[in-house]
């Protein structure tokens, strides 16, 4: 773990709820992967990941960076980028389900899991695109 004389500032745009900041590209890229190696798939969408799985995450980005995490605006525009990282990821996922046999082939993409995806989270994100009312 850094210092914390040597971790990175961030500055936020609070109308935006986004970094603006020289570190804020790596800032993007480090909330893209605390998302993808730490937060648990098994939720519809982003605002049904409870508070007490969320609160970890933004901890860990007191590893690189010198965040304030008392403050409700900061904690805010940090949800926000996770957010859209959690977007994002899932469309990846969503794309590689449909290459890989996708509802039509529900039994192959199953067995096809994303790189890094654990396979009962695998398994459910299956299940909830060939459901028709889940969309």
């Amino acid at each position: 773990m850094r210092s914390a004389k040597s971790r990175l500032t961030v500055k936020f745009d609070f109308d935006l709820m986004q970094a603006i900041c020289d570190n804020t590209e790596v800032f993007n890229n480090e909330v893209g992967y605390i998302l993808r190696t730490y937060c648990g798939l098994k939720y519809k969408e982003w605002r049904f990941v409870p508070e007490e799985e969320r609160a970890p995450l933004r901890d860990k980005l007191r590893t690189l960076f010198d965040v304030d995490l008392e403050d409700a605006n900061v904690r805010k525009a940090i949800d926000k980028q996770m957010q859209r990282a959690w977007h994002n990821y899932r469309r990846t996922l969503r794309e590689h389900f449909k290459t890989v046999g996708g509802a039509g082939d529900l039994t192959k993409a199953k067995g096809k899991p994303y790189e890094g995806v654990s396979e009962s989270d695998w398994e459910y994100l299956c299940n909830c695109w060939s459901d028709p009312s889940y969309l």
